[in-house]
């Protein structure tokens, strides 16, 4: 089930446990707070999830069974098959005159699992626009009201909080998003106070904070862009300021054909050899920065250009050191984005990997002709990026595509 946005929404929950490959059988849910539109792990907590629907939000506190966990261990999900549920907020106006909050059900925890931004507007009266902010361990709640909506042009029957949002790694700072005006703003956590930033090209999504929490990539929906937030801190106050830090145009970018081989089974490229190409690019619609700060993949929006491959992804290397030096151009030795190349999904056949058994290897040349696939659009395109919080040998991504499947990528370096 999708809701007006496409957004996947349902009323239950259910468990994956990697260790083991499996669902959790059991099935998890609340019929207070109506459709489920986001979720969220405490961090640090891996017993308590934060769920965020039509009619409110509450925490799933999950008690893993003992017997079980003594066999399988602590990281198993399948030792989680009871919990008892805490109610944070539910609406007492679930009639079909309710407040409509289709694009606000973003929910994210600070990164020590204190605070809790809940994005469901809250106001009860007037058009002032808010959202909640949670202690998890006690329950104590906050309202915070966007200053500056006064003027009486949205009416009670639309009022919008929050579309996505993002802590910094410090938990200092708050980035969200609004539909009203295109709005980004940046709050600080300590007196919440913010900076408005309006009327952008789109909606902002997609927050990626720098870990040194003085910088913050993100999108707009529809655009080709990756622009930055740069914080600016003093002992008193905060400022901040948005700037382009590249375009992705789509483009023809080669790929080797499929026979091409020397002896050592490597794929190489001579002037003899044909290539098969792809054009990659287009809106992005979303993106991952690694938690060293080194590694940003992006991916495309799948529904724009239907000559552009969406099933890839593009991914950077990072150099942090030219966003802020003063005074610099950013010339081809000064890019904060340098690409290093393509991802793909698990559509894709083999050949096209540069990969072939030993028997295929023998064949002769008359079978030549059935590897020279060619590239095909249609491909499973991603739906979630993530970086792993830790990986010793670089950066480790998951990747959910829209078959079904997931891909762990690590990039060692």
């Amino acid at each position: 089930m999708k809701n007006s946005l496409g957004k996947p929404v349902t009323n239950f929950i259910i468990l994956y446990d990697l260790t083991t490959n499996q669902y959790i059988k059991n099935i998890f849910y609340s019929s207070e707070i109506g459709l489920i539109n986001s979720i969220s792990w405490k961090p640090n907590d891996g017993y308590t999830l934060a769920a965020n629907g039509d009619f409110g939000a509450c925490l799933f506190k999950f008690v893993p069974n003992l017997s079980t966990q003594s066999k399988l261990g602590n990281n198993s999900m399948s030792t989680l098959t009871t919990c008892w549920i805490e109610k944070i907020y539910c609406s007492d106006n679930r009639g079909p005159k309710a407040p409509k909050n289709n694009d606000s059900k973003s929910l994210a925890f600070s990164q020590d699992g204190n605070l809790l931004i809940l994005g469901y507007n809250y106001s009860q009266r007037g058009n002032n626009n808010s959202f909640m902010v949670v202690d998890p361990a006690t329950n104590e709640k906050s309202l915070i009201k966007r200053a500056a909506i006064n003027l009486n042009i949205f009416s009670k029957s639309s009022l919008i909080g929050i579309s996505s949002c993002k802590f910094s790694n410090d938990g200092l700072f708050l980035v969200t998003s609004h539909t009203q005006n295109n709005e980004l703003r940046l709050w600080s956590t300590e007196n919440w106070n913010c900076k408005v930033f309006g009327f952008l090209p789109g909606l902002v999504t997609n927050f990626c904070w720098f870990p040194s929490c003085n910088a913050c990539f993100f999108l707009v929906e529809g655009c080709r862009d990756i622009l930055v937030l740069v914080v600016e801190k003093t002992a008193t106050s905060f400022d901040a300021t948005i700037s382009i830090v590249c375009s992705f145009e789509s483009h023809i970018t080669p790929m080797l054909h499929s026979s091409s081989y020397n002896q050592n089974n490597t794929q190489y490229l001579n002037d003899d050899s044909q290539n098969e190409e792809i054009r990659v690019g287009g809106p992005i619609s979303k993106m991952a920065f690694d938690p060293n700060g080194n590694r940003l993949v992006i991916a495309f929006e799948p529904d724009c250009d239907s000559s552009c491959d969406s099933s890839i992804l593009a991914v950077y290397k990072v150099q942090q050191e030219f966003l802020f030096k003063a005074g610099g151009d950013l010339n081809a030795n000064q890019s904060v984005l340098v690409p290093l190349g393509y991802i793909r999904g698990p559509g894709w056949p083999t050949e096209s990997f540069g990969y072939r058994s030993s028997k295929q290897n023998n064949k002769t040349n008359r079978n030549s002709d059935s590897l020279n696939n060619k590239v095909k659009l249609g491909q499973p395109t991603p739906t979630h990026l993530l970086f792993a919080p830790r990986f010793e040998h670089g950066s480790l991504l998951l990747v959910a595509w829209s078959s079904g499947k997931i891909s762990f990528i690590p990039m060692i370096y």
